[in-house]
């Protein structure tokens, strides 16, 4: 079975995507690594990516649920 997420794109994952947001079906169980390792990103870079779920902090490890939105970003920064 599968699960559909709405994924939104933010900063520069936006301009890496190309998209502003886009629905994605994912196996279900997957988590917010599964998803960022179907998007196309290398596994060394998923730990600089941040993700939240309905506007609350998600981790790699945090499994994804049906029709659920989740944000993608990198964090600011600067010096």
């Amino acid at each position: 079975m599968s699960t559909k997420i709405l994924v939104d794109y933010s900063g520069v994952i936006r301009s890496h995507s190309g998209k502003k947001q886009e629905w994605i079906t994912i196996e279900e169980n997957a988590t917010v690594k599964d998803l960022l390792t179907q998007l196309g990103y290398k596994e060394d870079h998923h730990k600089f990516i941040l993700a939240t779920i309905n506007g609350e902090r998600a981790t790699l490890e945090t499994k994804l649920i049906n029709k659920v939105a989740i944000t993608l970003f990198l964090p600011a920064g600067g010096g």
